[in-house]
């Protein structure tokens, strides 16, 4: 016994009204259970017609398919983009009262607050470029690269603290982008912790 097509019998002119939606004309129903469905419950599968409740397995679940859902990001890591963030504006202010890094980009001298600058942006870009990414990079990566890059900062940070270019004194850049990088540091370190953690099984 041969099916009527799906064209003919979506319109074939029923009367009747759609079991969902009473207010609306059937317009085909259901290959599985028999009940009238509106354009809008009416599927076309393979020559026959569907409602929901009806559907193919290999149907039903394509239509449920959603994209899988981005990881949550870690507060301690949020909190080591912002400050990398923060430390790499500071680079951009005046890095000392006199001579070299006294003017704007006080930091972006070839010296070791230079160094502290580069280390500063390439953290603040990398965690910037992974927020930005459909599927987020492993945390425990992104903690250990931020870790490292902040812990260059602050390394050339203090170091230009101590052996500051002839005259100079650190200023406002210099002690901003310091506690930023150390923020950033610690919460880098407390990120890496938490990604490497094994996670204890629940009771009950």
């Amino acid at each position: 016994m041969s099916t009527m097509p799906t064209e003919n019998r979506v319109t074939a002119g029923r009367t009747d009204r759609c079991s969902e939606h009473p207010g609306t004309q059937s317009v085909a129903s259901c290959d599985g259970c028999g009940r009238a469905l509106c354009i809008a419950c009416a599927t076309p599968v393979r020559g026959l017609v569907y409602g929901a409740e009806c559907l193919p397995a290999d149907v039903a679940d394509a239509r449920t398919e959603s994209p899988a859902p981005r990881p949550p990001s870690d507060p301690a890591l949020r909190l080591a983009g912002i400050a990398l963030g923060v430390a790499t504006l500071a680079t951009f202010l005046p890095w000392t009262r006199f001579g070299r890094g006294s003017g704007i980009f006080g930091a972006w001298n070839p010296t070791w607050a230079g160094v502290a600058a580069i280390a500063f942006a390439l953290g603040a870009l990398v965690w910037v470029v992974d927020r930005s990414r459909p599927g987020r990079i492993a945390s425990a990566r992104i903690a250990e690269a931020l870790l490292v890059l902040a812990a260059t900062g602050v390394a050339a940070s203090v170091l230009a603290l101590v052996r500051p270019p002839a005259f100079a004194r650190p200023w406002l850049g210099h002690l901003v982008a310091l506690a930023a990088g150390v923020i950033a540091l610690g919460a880098a370190i407390a990120a890496r912790r938490r990604a490497g953690a094994p996670r204890r099984p629940r009771l009950g």
